[in-house]
């Protein structure tokens, strides 16, 4: 029998709280925590399985990654959901990363990605395959990629995985935008259901 199991991960923690959007005065962690818990009540009202997850501090990114993904694992999901926000870019739109190669991470990053994007009413950038996080970036070939630590979460997981940059939050009118859809629970909602159709596909 399927666990119908949802591991929703806020991204960053209370001591590295990731970007921060000028917009809305506040950082990835502390927005991205609300948002984890209003999703989190979203799936067990859909009647899923839903168990909320952060890092803890200590030890060094790669230590608490493997900390936090080991967890995930023992509990055998069948998603796992990352939530973050983007900054530092001129434009607006959401997207969600998925480890290069996995099928049913890609539909993931795609479903989230246009789930966020109606919600909000910004652009729907899409599902975008990376091993990699943009802490660091090289040229290669012409080309600026990114060059930071690998992105555990999606490595490491056992299941099917996504990292949702829900909005662009240098970009006041789609952080905006983003911050009323969150305080008016549809973006919530909106993931919730996404979630559930992924796994009623599978």
């Amino acid at each position: 029998m399927r666990s119908r199991t949802v591991a929703v991960v806020v991204g960053h923690d209370q001591v590295e709280q990731g970007a921060y959007s000028e917009a809305l005065g506040v950082h990835e962690w502390e927005w991205c925590s609300i948002l984890g818990r209003q999703i989190d009540d979203a799936l067990h009202g859909l009647e899923l399985n839903s168990l909320l997850y952060q890092r803890s501090p200590g030890g060094g990114y790669r230590a608490q990654m493997a900390r936090l993904t080991e967890g995930i694992n023992a509990v055998q999901p069948e998603i796992c959901v990352e939530l973050h926000f983007n900054a530092g870019i001129t434009w607006p739109g959401a997207c969600a990363l998925h480890w290069p190669g996995s099928v049913r991470g890609e539909e993931a990053a795609a479903a989230l990605s246009a789930a966020c994007a109606h919600a909000i009413g910004g652009p729907d950038l899409g599902a975008v395959a990376q091993d990699r996080s943009w802490a660091r970036s090289e040229t290669v070939e012409g080309q600026l990629r990114p060059a930071g630590p690998e992105l555990w979460m999606l490595k490491w997981t056992s299941c099917p995985a996504a990292i949702a940059e829900v909005f662009n939050g240098s970009h006041a009118q789609n952080a905006r935008a983003a911050d009323k859809a969150r305080n008016n629970n549809k973006l919530a909602v909106a993931l919730a259901l996404a979630i559930r159709g992924l796994l009623d596909g599978w």
